[in-house]
């Protein structure tokens, strides 16, 4: 079943909110039924039974973390990185607001202490964006995991309610979604941890020196990567 909830803030996205107490996925959710959501609409789900993060590896959705998709058309975005981007930007953001000091690990994962606290699912489907986003708020058996998570609990030792996570982003995506580039770009770069960093790809190895605007590493060699889906970063957990 679903309902609506207002949760305080008059801004585009979120404006509708559909809640689950399961779904085998909010992103297929949104997919399945795109043709009844428009710009801005909700799917958030209590516990997914069959999370997807990038390149289809699972993603571990238990109650009291955040699961949720939203639409956006494509039109308000000049290209995909922009609206990755502004995503982690708005996820970096909202868990400050709870104390929690993260970090953006191209291309999609937000990180905080090398363990990973949210993520990033983007899906293009005609002239539209399935943004899915998974946020850790109550995870703490971390020892049955391979992954490495972290968690707002984790990190501050303090239970938080994943709707108030909701809401804070969404004032938090709003903020970033109207910014030009030269603002939310360089704030993008300042919180990424691959900068300054050695990284290996299939094609390329090389220290990172900066972003581009499309959301490709340049490498200190002058090497470009664009489009890359793996990202190793040297000194990085199991990462070599």
């Amino acid at each position: 079943y679903y309902h609506d909830f207002d949760l305080g803030v008059n801004k585009l996205i979120g404006q509708k909110v559909l809640f689950f107490d399961k779904l085998d996925s909010t992103s297929t959710y949104v997919y399945e039924h795109l043709d009844q959501l428009s710009h801005g609409d909700i799917v958030l789900a209590k516990t997914q039974t069959n999370g997807r993060g990038r390149r289809n590896h699972h993603w571990v959705s238990i109650d009291g973390n955040l699961h949720f998709s939203f639409v956006y058309e494509q039109k308000f975005v000049t290209n995909d990185f922009e609206l990755i981007a502004k995503t982690s930007l708005a996820i970096i953001d909202c868990l400050n607001s709870f104390n929690v000091q993260a970090s953006i690990k191209y291309p999609n994962d937000i990180v905080v202490n090398q363990g990973k606290i949210a993520g990033i699912l983007l899906e293009k489907v005609e002239a539209k964006y399935i943004v899915g986003v998974g946020i850790n708020v109550l995870f703490h058996n971390i020892s049955n995991y391979e992954f490495y998570p972290s968690s707002i609990l984790l990190e501050t030792s303090k239970i938080v309610d994943y709707k108030d996570v909701l809401s804070a982003f969404r004032t938090s995506f709003s903020q970033f979604e109207s910014q030009r580039i030269e603002k939310w770009l360089p704030k993008y770069r300042e919180n990424s941890i691959v900068i300054g960093k050695k990284v290996k790809t299939r094609n390329a190895v090389g220290t990172c020196v900066n972003i581009s605007e499309k959301g490709a590493l340049i490498l200190e060699d002058g090497k470009v990567i664009s489009g890359a889906n793996e990202i190793n970063i040297r000194g990085w957990r199991d990462e070599k």
